[in-house]
């Protein structure tokens, strides 16, 4: 049976939420080339307000099929002035990506999506962006994100640490005590119960 999962991009206004569905989208094969918000020329932002604006005003979706799922990515406003749209657009949703940019780090609308998804009960994939722009290092980012986040926060990019995740929490370790491994499972379980929230790098626009 094909799982069925609803998935939020969303992010403060500039930190490469439209690219990244664009990089979703093609690897999704739902588009044949990566379009870019400053050629006007993105597949979720068609409407002529939003290519003069170069910023997504409305909520858009689109689904791809990866593995054994059907996933439905929704494209929210990043611009507080259309907040609204955005919040209208989580009561839908499965879980996020939320996006943050390595030059900027976590700006005011990242903490009000943060805040919105613990209301909504919505796990929380944090996706760093742009990171082969930004002269901060990945630690600087991570304890960034600790100090205005309310949350466990563990890297899950290339750089993964299995002892870092069971000494993350008393929970996870107790876990671990008990059944002297943490599986994928357990993680998946971790993520959906707010637990965890994974950290990602990279570039969506160097794909």
């Amino acid at each position: 049976m094909m799982k069925k999962i609803n998935l939020g991009i969303l992010a403060h206004v500039d930190a490469g939420k439209t690219t990244l569905n664009e990089c979703c989208l093609y690897h999704g094969g739902v588009i044949r080339k990566m379009g870019r918000v400053d050629f006007k020329n993105s597949f979720m932002d068609f409407d002529s307000l939003e290519k003069s604006r170069g910023i997504t005003i409305f909520s858009k979706s689109a689904t791809i099929q990866y593995n054994n799922s059907s996933i439905t990515l929704l494209d929210t406003p990043g611009h507080r002035d259309f907040s609204s749209e955005m919040e209208r657009t989580l009561r839908v949703l499965d879980m996020i990506v939320l996006v943050i940019s390595a030059l900027d780090n976590v700006q005011a609308q990242t903490e009000v999506i943060f805040k919105l998804a613990k209301q909504y009960n919505l796990p929380v994939f944090i996706f760093v962006n742009k990171m082969d722009l930004t002269s901060y290092t990945k630690q600087q980012i991570i304890d960034s994100i600790n100090s205005k986040l309310a949350g466990n926060f563990v890297d899950f990019s290339s750089d993964f640490d299995y002892e870092q995740l069971v000494l993350s929490s008393d929970k996870i370790y107790n876990l671990y005590e008990e059944k002297g491994e943490i599986t994928d499972n357990d993680i998946a379980k971790l993520i959906n119960s707010r637990d965890i929230f994974p950290l990602y790098f990279g570039s969506a626009l160097k794909d």
